[in-house]
């Protein structure tokens, strides 16, 4: 038996358990996104509101659209416009916690 292949076999075990570790450990982390009664951090209400807000913009019945305005350079930009289009299908609250996760 060659020292180097039980070497890089060794190697290939540890990384094999540690793909194994990592990916159980991002399954854990999504756990309170889904199983909560919110997703844990504090603005979420927030980003709620911004997704309907934005979807009553739409609406020229609307009678506080002359009190808000789409702010385009935001740094949730991309993340409100998918919520928007999975809102479509999905609840507010799933579509963003879709796009947060």
């Amino acid at each position: 038996m060659i020292v180097g292949q039980t070497h890089y076999a060794g190697i290939a075990d540890g990384r094999l358990r540690f793909q194994a570790a990592f990916v159980l450990c991002a399954v854990a982390a999504l756990v309170p996104w889904w199983l909560g009664k919110s997703p844990p951090f504090l603005d979420y209400p927030q980003h709620l509101a911004q997704l309907d807000l934005w979807r009553k913009m739409g609406d020229s019945g609307w009678q506080w659209r002359e009190h808000f305005q789409v702010d385009l350079f935001t740094p949730y930009l991309i993340v409100y416009g998918l919520a928007q289009v999975l809102s479509n299908w999905f609840s507010d609250d799933t579509a963003v916690r879709r796009c947060w996760c």
